[in-house]
């Protein structure tokens, strides 16, 4: 296959594209229109835009792709994301929207934390776990059937590898850390 297709996978399955995926199952859930897209708007601003703003800062001031290929450009990024995600769940409390997405808010605010704990040393995947602790909240949220989207994991860690961006190893501990951590914010809040 083309280095083009895995680049495209790689963008499709980012974890600021998969984060509104999983908002939007999430909000639809809700059986109020009007909270459905308030969700999604919130989701859209915080999970995804912010996000990927700082990445889109660094290109511009660091001349790198979207990728934040070298781990020394990650922390920023990450730490920033994180306070995006905060802040996007503090917001989703006061609107008293949906407390299941304040959950999802919260685990990729923590998620966020430990990936950037993580990379000060290691460059684990951050699209690997931008999968599966997404994945991971709408089964122990919604409904265990959401588990099928872990077969999500199967393009992005062959289109890593493909890349060149990971190896196994960091792929392998970007999902672990994702769906452990995940599981424990679900479990400490409900």
């Amino acid at each position: 296959m083309s280095k083009r297709l895995w680049i495209n996978i790689s963008y499709l399955l980012s974890a600021p594209i998969f984060a509104l995926l999983a908002f939007s199952i999430l909000a639809l859930q809700l059986g109020d229109l009007i909270a459905s897209i308030e969700t999604i708007l919130i989701a859209v601003i915080f999970a995804t835009i912010l996000p990927s703003l700082t990445v889109v800062l660094l290109k511009s001031n660091h001349n790198v792709t979207y990728e934040l290929i070298e781990r020394e450009l990650r922390p920023k990024p990450l730490a920033l994301a994180s306070m995006s995600y905060l802040i996007g769940a503090m917001l989703l409390h006061y609107l008293d929207l949906s407390f299941a997405a304040v959950v999802l808010m919260l685990c990729y605010c923590f998620n966020a934390l430990a990936l950037l704990l993580l990379t000060l040393r290691w460059k684990v995947s951050i699209h690997a776990a931008g999968v599966a602790g997404p994945v991971t909240a709408l089964v122990l949220l919604l409904n265990p059937s959401y588990a099928i989207l872990y077969l999500c994991l199967i393009p992005v860690f062959l289109a890593r590898l493909k890349l060149r961006r990971h190896s196994l190893s960091e792929l392998i501990a970007g999902t672990s850390v994702s769906i452990i951590v995940t599981f424990l914010i679900v479990e400490l809040l409900l």
